[in-house]
């Protein structure tokens, strides 16, 4: 899909747009997701469209961005991933105009996960460390958006038997624990204890040398 391209001056999107304008977005927004819930990915698809045109003609950066990752979701459960990619590099140009980096990082993490799914390991990985590198840098940064990017990384080294994701596992676990995300806690216990079972029998081996 190849979304209306605007020309704005710098800085001239609006940091915050009031209720009454983002409502009827939200609105798309939820029906959207209510669609995507049931399986209707189509209809999910055509709101979310919908939304991120309403978000742009506001000129609301915030409910843009959320609206466009919105549509990025739908469409890989379309299997568009490369329609996906597009979309979250809309997101990394927003952050360029508005010189919000934590976006960017949120854009890098989705990108990684979509080239993790393709078992482009070694392309993801170097989105991963970018996003990484980003939140490490910007203060105030959500805790939860860094645990899902050390979760995609720590997945990344499980599925090459790396010793390295016993680390990574545990680091996300603790920034799940300190957001108050349990199912993100239970879920690293479950990765290091299939990590501990899997060396009891056959040792994990650091294979970060070989080509993927």
């Amino acid at each position: 899909m190849q979304l209306r391209e605007r020309v704005e001056k710098p800085g001239s999107m609006r940091t915050e747009a009031t209720y009454e304008n983002r409502k009827p977005i939200e609105k798309l927004l939820l029906k959207s997701r209510s669609a995507r819930r049931e399986n209707r990915l189509l209809q999910a698809q055509k709101t979310a469209r919908m939304a991120v045109d309403a978000a742009e003609k506001i000129e609301d950066p915030e409910i843009w961005k959320r609206s466009i990752n919105q549509l990025a979701q739908i469409e890989r459960d379309l299997d568009r991933d490369d329609t996906a990619v597009d979309l979250y590099n809309r997101i990394i140009q927003l952050s360029h105009k508005l010189g919000q980096k934590a976006i960017k990082a949120h854009a890098f993490r989705h990108i990684a996960d979509i080239h993790l799914d393709n078992r482009l390991f070694k392309v993801a990985e170097i989105f991963y460390r970018h996003a990484l590198n980003i939140y490490r840098k910007e203060p105030g940064i959500s805790r939860l958006d860094l645990a899902n990017t050390l979760r995609g990384l720590a997945l990344l080294k499980t599925r090459l038997n790396q010793t390295e994701a016993v680390a990574i596992w545990k680091k996300a676990r603790r920034m799940y624990a300190s957001a108050g995300i349990n199912t993100g806690v239970d879920e690293c216990d479950n990765w290091l204890d299939k990590i501990r079972n899997r060396s009891k029998h056959k040792p994990v081996t650091d294979c970060s040398k070989r080509d993927t």
